[in-house]
């Protein structure tokens, strides 16, 4: 008896390898998923030029599909989203605010002659059984183009995922062609949604893109939006600008959504503030701008492989020469069978041996009569098929009507032969040049479906990121109480101490001489506080300390001083330890007056002394002394 170990692990691995194989990976040759295949291998078998029911479809994809009709109407919504396998009629849904289809009883759909075109060809599909047996479906069907590249797939397996951007059907049928030459053309995402794209960081399908919402300016107070990321719809990128206005994050006092069949969202500025500046904080804070990764996972010869949107492209040149090879190959044996057929028809009736058979009286007689009078003639067929008049040849030519040998026109049948000559004369040049012919096909493809197949939709550009802290908005107040000694945004009382943004850190002077960095507090415990200022670098570099203070000695010494390297929430000392603090300024100029509490006859009651005529040294200097006698107190003016 198996261990519960070893059945657990032979369990879980023909779980993950259906999951992989069966579910969530496409494969490389149709780059279709099993559920979207069976879809559209249902919609090939019920075609028949009229829009079916999506609850029919979905009753018939069930014979292939095993997991249920939810699945089914899931992957055929997003299939016919993509706007090229599927045409449809009724509501699909809107990629554009999220919208969801309607029931599947109040829709239709039927398939498109580009997909049959592009996927169709049943003389060189391999089929295997369905999961109970009763029916044939494609194990892959013979795609002319990277499907994986122009449809775009999610999918999440055991283990391991594959998320490969779409791309624009145009430019791969270029790369296509530039393959077959043996060169590399790239191409690069395009969204159904548009937008702006920065692919810097593609590195061919294994990085990722930066894609940003398309943002008009209307005039100094409004701004459109036009075109959205991919993956997002109006209501959530809308959702996003609401909860980084209320943040105070982005400047924005009215939304209005006019979407419709196209995209189109209204953005009022608040008071005091033009468009310009709200737009790096829309990209910075906002879904505007998302960053979409790339990671091209793929079923390949039975296993998953990662490959580079270049590997695929040359992957599906070579597929494409295979297939047009053999469908030729097939069309070729089709002529030439047809050929020799219709040479043994006209051999049969212009040389009247249908008249030698009418008094044999056995089928062998009959057989060996129509073989003896058919092979002075035989050589006029042999260039086109060289094989002996067979057993079902007889048959076929005993199978002739009578009213066909009676009405019998050898000036049609000698065109009818000329037209198959030609066609045969086509099929072997194609033959003999199938990268030519491939090159061919694509460019009918293109022109057939100029109108199917769209221009690219997202404008490729370089942009710069943002940096959010450079472009944060300083709205949010910050109140210092001096009574119950608490600083930070959610302080309610007394007095304002600034206005800061989220990414702020500030620097808190006390009156012991201490000081710390802080990241903005939403209320904290600090004591009395001197100063509170930024504690940026550009700030930092701003602040010229000015302490007055007595060492244990009571002896008066003046520091000037930056404060530029610090540790978050760690406190430092700009006087030494057991000194007492009596003044601090960040004035450049001014000054102090030192007022003694030692007073003797022919002694100064107070000295003077300016703020400029000390340098300004580090904060961890201990300063000049400014006296020796006993301080009472120190006036900064």
């Amino acid at each position: 008896m198996p261990s519960c170990e070893s059945l657990f692990e032979h369990n879980f691995l023909h779980y993950a390898s259906y999951v992989i194989r069966d579910r969530a990976i496409p494969s490389i040759v149709d780059g279709l998923k099993p559920v979207q295949r069976r879809i559209l291998h249902t919609l090939m078998e019920m075609d028949d030029g009229r829009f079916h029911k999506v609850s029919n479809i979905i009753g018939s994809c069930m014979k292939y599909h095993p997991h249920g009709d939810q699945s089914i109407f899931a992957a055929l919504i997003n299939l016919a989203q993509k706007g090229l396998f599927i045409e449809t009629q009724g509501n699909f849904g809107n990629i554009f605010t999220g919208d969801e289809a309607s029931a599947p009883r109040y829709i239709e759909c039927r398939i498109s002659s580009y997909a049959k075109e592009i996927l169709l060809n049943k003389k060189i599909t391999s089929y295997v059984d369905s999961y109970d047996g009763r029916n044939k479906e494609p194990i892959a069907f013979p795609a002319m183009m990277p499907l994986v590249l122009q449809l775009g797939v999610e999918g999440i397996a055991v283990g391991m995922s594959t998320t490969i951007l779409p791309h624009n059907p145009r430019e791969i049928l270029q790369a296509l062609r530039a393959a077959l030459d043996g060169k590399k053309k790239r191409i690069y995402p395009d969204f159904p949604t548009g937008g702006i794209i920065d692919t810097r960081e593609y590195d061919d399908g294994r990085g990722r893109v930066r894609v940003r919402a398309k943002i008009d300016i209307i005039d100094n107070k409004k701004l459109c939006i036009t075109e959205l990321p991919y993956g997002k719809s109006t209501e959530l990128l809308i959702r996003s600008i609401e909860q980084a206005s209320q943040k105070r994050k982005c400047n924005i006092a009215e939304i209005h959504d006019y979407t419709a069949e196209t995209v189109e969202i209204e953005l009022k500025t608040t008071r005091g503030t033009t468009t310009n500046e709200v737009i790096d904080t829309l990209y910075a804070f906002t879904d505007c701008e998302v960053s979409l990764s790339s990671d091209i996972l793929v079923i390949r010869d039975e296993k998953p492989r990662q490959m580079s949107v270049s590997e695929i492209i040359e992957y599906h040149a070579k597929q494409l020469y295979t297939q047009l090879e053999a469908m030729l190959m097939v069309e070729k044996y089709e002529i030439l069978q047809e050929l020799r057929k219709r040479s043994l028809e006209q051999i049969f009736i212009e040389e009247r041996i249908y008249h030698n058979v009418e008094d044999k009286k056995t089928p062998k007689d009959i057989e060996e009569e129509i073989i003896r009078s058919m092979n002075p003639h035989i050589e006029r067929i042999s260039s086109l098929y060289n094989a002996p008049i067979t057993k079902n040849d007889i048959d076929h030519l005993l199978r002739i009507p009578i009213r066909k040998i009676t009405l019998y026109d050898i000036e049609k049948t000698r065109k009818d032969m000329e037209q198959l000559q030609t066609s045969l004369e086509i099929v072997r040049a194609r033959l003999e040049n199938v990268v030519g012919y491939a090159k061919e096909f694509l460019s009918d493809i293109e022109k057939k479906y100029v109108e199917t197949i769209p221009e690219r939709r997202s404008k490729v550009e370089v942009f710069e990121g943002i940096d959010a802290r450079a472009v944060a908005i300083q709205n949010i107040p910050v109140y210092y109480d001096k009574t119950r000694r608490s600083i930070g945004t959610k302080v309610s009382t007394g007095e304002r101490a600034l206005l800061a943004s989220e990414f702020d850190k500030i620097i808190l002077l006390r009156t012991d001489g201490q000081y710390s960095v802080v990241p903005l507090p939403e209320k904290l415990m600090c004591g009395d506080i001197l100063f509170c200022g930024f504690a940026d670098k550009e700030s930092l570099q701003g602040y010229v300390f000015t302490i007055v203070y007595t060492n244990q000695q009571g002896q008066a010494y003046i520091k000037r001083c930056k404060i530029l390297k610090y540790m978050v929430n760690k406190s430092y000392s700009l006087i030494p330890e057991g000194s007492h603090l009596l003044g601090i300024t960040l004035a450049d100029k001014g000054t102090i007056t030192i007022h003694f509490s030692e007073i003797r006859r022919n002694m100064k009651r107070s000295m003077q002394y300016k703020l400029q005529d000390y340098a300004i040294k580090g904060s961890s200097t201990k300063g000049q002394r400014l006296h020796t006698r006993g301080v009472k107190r120190v006036d900064i003016s």
